[in-house]
């Protein structure tokens, strides 16, 4: 998570940071007030705006692991390898959790990390259009920066089914095109070219 993707949330209108996802919330302390207090993954999208990158990072991964496991902290360590070239802490993920699978596993990720492209918004709009995109698959949540993308053409009359609540996913999101350019506004997107069938 970054500074910019919190001041992104928050000119969305969202107020709360509940297990890394952006809600609003009409009174935010009788809110928080009312959660017990062994919830530590809410956070007040204005206080984060006061921690240091470290800090941040520390939630994004965190809410993957606790709201998905193992899987979800594979596919976060997954995403900050494809999209920075650092490749260990991925890597010793795989052998400690995956062993059987890890060498299939790391080179899949490496094909992707060769062939993704961070576009602009424009650019994301046009590569959609000019490829008939109608439905985009997220690694992470699919409003996060960072996310990366996958462009699917889909029969029409499968889309509703495959799609459904997939702005309410943590991971693996299936969501309308629509709903990725109306709801962000990131500087990069981060998209493997690859359309799918």
């Amino acid at each position: 998570m970054t500074r910019e993707q919190v001041l992104d949330y928050i000119c969305l209108g969202y107020n709360v940071l509940e297990n890394g996802r952006p809600i609003f919330v009409q009174e935010v302390f009788e809110y928080l007030q009312e959660l017990d207090e062994e919830e530590t993954g809410v956070f007040v999208l204005e206080d984060l705006l006061t921690w240091n990158q470290k800090e941040l990072d520390m939630i994004e991964g965190q809410k993957y692991y606790d709201e998905v496991g193992e899987y979800g902290r594979k596919l976060f360590l997954r995403n900050e390898a494809i999209r920075f070239g650092k490749w260990d802490k991925y890597e010793a993920f795989l052998s400690s959790e995956l062993p059987d699978i890890a060498t299939s596993e790391l080179e899949e990720a490496q094909d992707v990390a060769g062939r993704v492209k961070q576009m602009t918004k424009d650019e994301l709009r046009a590569w959609i259009d000019r490829n008939r995109v109608n439905m985009l698959t997220s690694d992470l949540y699919v409003l996060d920066v960072g996310s990366i993308l996958c462009g699917s053409i889909v029969p029409t009359g499968d889309l509703q089914f495959i799609i459904g609540d997939g702005l309410e996913d943590l991971i693996e999101c299936n969501v309308s095109p629509m709903d990725v350019l109306n709801l962000t506004d990131h500087v990069v997107y981060w998209v493997d070219p690859v359309v799918k069938t």
